[in-house]
């Protein structure tokens, strides 16, 4: 009779934990068997059945190894290519070992780094540990996941395998690599609320100290659109202070000005000195900064290590003196979640406007089925883009995909990003599928009225 997968990884497991007991002494024994069925417990049997169970009780062995001493807030980090004659195991692929406090993000980072490398991923084993220590970082425990024990605490052990790299330069690089994601993800995790209590004091300041000359509809929408923020809907990675500086050529707040990072004031990400230097503002740029406008919202131009592999969302919200003049501004960096990506456009501060304006525009009447194709078109667009767009941009490209019509026609536009200087392009497809059933699916469950993309960058 066939044994069943999971039967097999029970098996498989009962050989590695029976191998621990036979060779390890005993008062490492009890501690490494427990760490043994934790590490491959939610690993799919079909990961398992192939592997020599001497494979399998090295691997686990070895990170207990890495394990057995750390330091609180210590990320350890080993990458090697497992060699029988020299760690009493093997494998094909590259390994990596980390340990380290449990933290959110760790895996998606780590992975992503990885892709970012171009090694492809064969496997990624996650398990977290409780697990109690003495005073010199020894492992004294490794508790059951029911157990309750106020001195242990939740660590991330992650053994992942990749193509093998037989470059020793370039294992230590990956290595390298990992730790900086690593410190990446535990700064912006430590710092987290203290840059969502930033974005919180920023509405109060506009309540007590509204920028003189700033229509109050402005203020409000800002102060909604701030709170919005800390309700779930973004994840602050980084944060700092700027000021607006003159630099000789200019008066402070026009062409020729230069925005200085000051010092002490990162967060997250954006933790330490900055290394770059104070940068000189276009004449568009400085143009912009003088508009009414209290926030900017766009892209940044790097890529996230942590958490999700897509350029930064930037938010900057521009510091006023008594006067109404702007004199530098505070910048978040982070990710839009979930969440925010699934509201309704017309539940988003700052979005809802440009929705209204567009719908107002377009003038069409309120029970119309051009309407609600507008607003269908509208609620699909991806929220980072709504943010980034104008209501005249904004108009002008969603009725171009509602002049696509019942046509599997394709469109392309592009325009520049005031703000910033950069470029966005878009693209739309409008596919009608068919079905034996009707002919046409168009409004049907199978049907996909349109689709677009767009996307940023600087045209050179």
């Amino acid at each position: 009779m066939a044994v069943k997968g999971a039967e097999l990884e029970s098996e498989l497991i009962d050989t590695v934990c029976e191998r621990v007991r036979e060779r390890l002494p005993s008062d490492q024994a009890t501690p490494c068997e427990a760490f043994v069925r934790q590490y491959y417990q939610w690993v799919p049997p079909e990961d398992l059945a192939d592997r020599n169970p001497l494979d399998l009780y090295g691997a686990a062995v070895a990170h207990w190894n890495l394990a057995q001493q750390r330091a609180p807030g210590e990320a350890k980090v080993r990458v090697y290519n497992p060699d029988f004659e020299r760690h009493g195991w093997q494998s094909p692929h590259t390994v990596i070992e980390i340990v380290s406090d449990d933290m959110p993000f760790i895996v998606d980072s780590v992975t992503m780094d990885f892709t970012r490398k171009d090694y492809g991923i064969h496997l990624v084993i996650h398990p977290v540990m409780r697990i109690r220590r003495d005073d010199a970082g020894h492992i004294v425990e490794v508790l059951d996941p029911e157990a309750e024990s106020d001195d242990a605490i939740p660590e991330s052990i992650l053994h992942a395998e990749v193509g093998r790299e037989h470059d020793l330069d370039k294992l230590d690089e990956l290595r390298r690599s990992i730790e900086r994601v690593l410190d990446q993800v535990r700064a912006a995790v430590e710092d987290w609320q203290q840059m969502r209590e930033r974005a919180q004091a920023l509405t109060d300041e506009l309540d007590q100290s509204p920028p003189a000359g700033t229509e109050t509809a402005t203020i409000d929408e800002t102060k909604a659109f701030l709170t919005w923020l800390t309700d779930d809907n973004f994840t602050f990675l980084g944060y700092r202070d700027y000021e607006l500086t003159a630099d000789g050529d200019g008066d402070g707040d026009g062409a020729g000005a230069l925005l200085k990072a000051i010092d002490g004031s990162g967060l997250g990400i954006l933790r330490g000195s900055s290394n770059k230097p104070p940068k000189r503002l276009s004449p568009k740029a400085a143009a912009f900064g003088r508009e009414p406008k209290i926030l900017l919202l766009t892209k940044a131009n790097s890529a996230s290590t942590v958490h999700r592999p897509a350029y930064l969302d930037y938010i900057g919200v521009k510091r006023y003196d008594e006067e109404g003049r702007v004199i530098g501004e505070r910048r978040f960096l982070g990710l839009y979640t979930t969440r925010a990506y699934k509201a309704s456009a017309r539940s988003i501060p700052i979005i809802r406007g440009k929705v209204e304006g567009v719908l107002q525009h377009a003038g069409f009447p309120p029970a119309s089925h051009d309407r609600k194709a507008l607003l269908e078109i509208l609620e699909s667009y991806p929220r980072d883009s709504l943010f980034q767009m104008e209501t005249e941009e904004l108009f002008n490209v969603s009725i171009g995909i509602l002049g696509l019509g019942e046509r599997q026609r394709l469109r392309c536009s592009c325009g520049e990003i005031r703000s910033t200087g950069s470029w966005s392009a878009w693209c739309a497809f409008r596919a009608i599928a068919s079905t034996p059933r009707t002919g046409n699916a168009w409004g049907g469950s199978s049907s996909m009225p349109y689709t677009a993309s767009r996307s940023t960058g600087t045209f050179s």
